[in-house]
């Protein structure tokens, strides 16, 4: 696994403990999407992938695993 995806897993599992204690999203699937939108403004292109909320993908949509 890359550094890189680390990091957007570390993203995600931030956003979505830090959701548990706030009502800043409905549910976990805004979070996921504000999340994911947020790592694709700064060049972390991602789409969900089984059990994980992001998979880093390459510009054609392809996972990089």
């Amino acid at each position: 696994m890359s550094n890189e995806q680390m990091l957007v897993d570390l993203c995600f599992e931030l956003a979505l403990k830090i959701r548990m204690g706030t009502k800043v999203f409905e549910d976990n699937d805004q979070c996921g999407e504000w999340v994911a939108k947020e790592l694709r403004e700064h060049g972390f292109n991602t789409k969900p992938c089984a059990m994980r909320w992001g998979v880093l993908v390459d510009k054609d949509g392809e996972y990089i695993l």
